[in-house]
């Protein structure tokens, strides 16, 4: 398998200009659902998983894009908070 180097471009672009965006909204995601607000935190949490899913997605290229190595202990915390039951808490 071959890879394209257009596609390559475009992936590089999205990482550069999407990865910041992802984690900030992820971070703020889990500060708002650590309020507890009912109102807010089914929101939250489904915007959470939309995030992660697009995170995963970058992940599972043949390289780890330095910018998501650079952060893993930023998205560990992430990936702890919604797998690890504080998550859960604040279901209905």
């Amino acid at each position: 398998m071959f890879r394209s180097d257009h596609l390559y471009q475009e992936m590089n672009y999205i990482i550069e200009n999407l990865s910041v965006h992802l984690l900030t909204q992820a971070n703020a995601c889990v500060e708002m659902a650590k309020q507890g607000d009912p109102n807010l935190v089914p929101a939250c949490l489904s915007i959470l998983n939309s995030v992660l899913h697009i995170i995963e997605s970058i992940l599972s290229q043949e390289e780890l894009p330095d910018f998501y190595e650079e952060n893993l202990p930023t998205i560990a915390g992430i990936l702890s908070f919604f797998l690890g039951g504080e998550a859960d808490a604040f279901q209905p």
